[in-house]
């Protein structure tokens, strides 16, 4: 099991979960955190002392002002704030548990209110209207209870959470790179070396597939050792983002090119390298 380099806004707050889906916080694994709860992916295989290896670094947890109101408004309901990150069984099987969450402050752009309304509504009576803090009553009135419910295809495809390059989760990542989602700062997901053999020209690939919705793969060849540079622009020329600008040895490389957060168009993609320069136009089709 790995969770590494995540950033953690609001945990156990925001989300599309409905009144059903919360009931995985009781399964009944055994495995509990500082509130009670049970985590899903605390229960303990059956293979005699466990054998589940267990990698977890990295992560960055941040809350907004939002839910800080909430929590600080229900402390004498005896809600003390955010629950232990890590359940005791896995805290036991790593190394660094007091490291592997770090809290920080972000300040990040636009993104959805936290359920707060929702979790009022689970502290109420049953008498009057709520949930009793029970799992028996539905939760189904959304308009109600809360007005920015999100689904999980938006948050994949849609948010934009960039945060302050001061904050420490910006280069808290593996290899000094912001925690959460890459694409948000127009971050190439992957470059791949496909070859080892030496090409015997600099060639530029057309894009594949083509057009495409939102990912596609961009392939290149470079004959010798060179500082390469693959930009995106759009249709009038301007640059939209940077996949790759670094040294490169000889061979043959794939670039996957997620353009998610762009508008459907028509698009050039161009490569420098050495003393050439190609460019070619995609299509991204929504």
């Amino acid at each position: 099991m790995t969770i590494i380099n995540n950033l953690f806004v609001n945990p156990f707050c925001l989300g599309n979960d409905t009144d059903v889906v919360r009931q995985s916080e009781f399964d009944g694994s055994g495995e509990k955190d500082a509130l009670n709860y049970s985590w899903k992916m605390a229960i303990v295989n059956s293979v005699p002392n466990d054998s589940t290896v267990w990698t977890i670094r990295n992560n960055f947890v941040a809350t907004t002002a939002q839910q800080d109101a909430w929590y600080a408004a229900n402390a004498s309901k005896g809600v003390t704030g955010l629950p232990a990150y890590l359940t005791t069984h896995i805290a036991s099987k790593i190394s660094n548990p007091t490291t592997a969450f770090q809290k920080v402050p972000v300040t990040m752009n636009t993104i959805p209110a936290i359920g707060t309304a929702i979790m009022d509504w689970y502290r109420t009576p049953l008498a009057s209207g709520g949930a009793g803090k029970t799992k028996v009553k539905v939760y189904t009135d959304m308009t109600k209870y809360d007005s920015d419910r999100k689904n999980l295809p938006w948050y994949i495809n849609t948010l934009n959470a960039k945060y302050n390059t001061t904050s420490a989760a910006y280069t808290g990542a593996d290899g000094g790179k912001p925690a959460g989602d890459l694409r948000w700062w127009g971050i190439v997901l992957g470059v791949e070396k496909t070859a080892d053999y030496i090409p015997s020209e600099y060639t530029l690939e057309q894009n594949y597939p083509n057009p495409f919705n939102p990912v596609t793969n961009i392939v290149y060849s470079i004959p010798k050792e060179s500082k390469v540079s693959l930009e995106v622009y759009d249709i009038v020329g301007r640059l939209v983002t940077t996949l790759v600008n670094t040294n490169q040895q000889a061979g043959r490389y794939t670039v996957d090119f997620d353009a998610s957060k762009l508008s459907s168009g028509m698009y050039i993609y161009r490569l420098s390298a050495g003393d050439v320069s190609f460019a070619k136009k995609m299509l991204l089709m929504k």
